[in-house]
């Protein structure tokens, strides 16, 4: 999968994603927040596929939000959040993009396996969506994962995050200067 890079404005793609996925959410009693942070850099990408991945990434989140709280609780459920800003903890910094819900978590033996194509927990489920994902970001020389949130007292999961990194140069820009 090759992927049709361009120079984005990364707000402009959070942004349009969320008010895709804001629909769905509402109809479920549901409701999406996003954390952008200011200043970030234009990011060399494919604006398509990236919207691809985290439009698939938002609703699995809503999905698994559905199912841990009962539809006569749902407004008072915590919003899935979606975070954007630098990972500058590594070297050279890269874009992050994370989307965190307050799910039952994934037991780790789904963890362990939930990238593989055709492995799918839901009933309906193809088992393609996050392997493409994981592909996806991985053609604009990237990582994508997930782990798992805790309580304070880390007895119980509650929630889920997926990272993505994005590096702010692509190899082929590096290439070329």
């Amino acid at each position: 999968m090759k992927a049709q890079s361009s120079i984005w404005n990364v707000l402009e793609i959070i942004n349009d994603t969320v008010g895709l996925v804001e629909i769905e959410a509402h109809r479920h009693r549901l409701s999406i927040t996003s954390e952008i942070a200011e200043n970030l850099p234009v990011v060399n990408l494919d604006p398509v596929l990236i919207l691809q991945v985290v439009v698939n990434l938002l609703k699995n989140a809503l999905d698994s939000v559905r199912e841990a709280y009962p539809l006569s609780s749902r407004w008072s459920a915590p919003a899935v959040k979606i975070r954007t800003d630098l990972d500058t903890s590594i070297f050279p910094a890269m874009l992050r993009i994370q989307v965190t819900d307050s799910g039952g978590g994934i037991p780790e033996n789904v963890l362990e396996r939930m990238f593989e194509p055709f492995f799918s927990t839901k009933s309906d489920g193809m088992g393609m969506g996050l392997n493409i994902c994981r592909s996806i970001i991985e053609s604009h020389h990237g990582r994508l994962w997930a782990t798992n949130v805790q309580d304070s007292k880390q007895t119980k999961l509650t929630g889920c995050t997926f990272t993505i990194l994005l590096p702010l140069e692509s190899p082929e820009t590096k290439d070329n200067v």
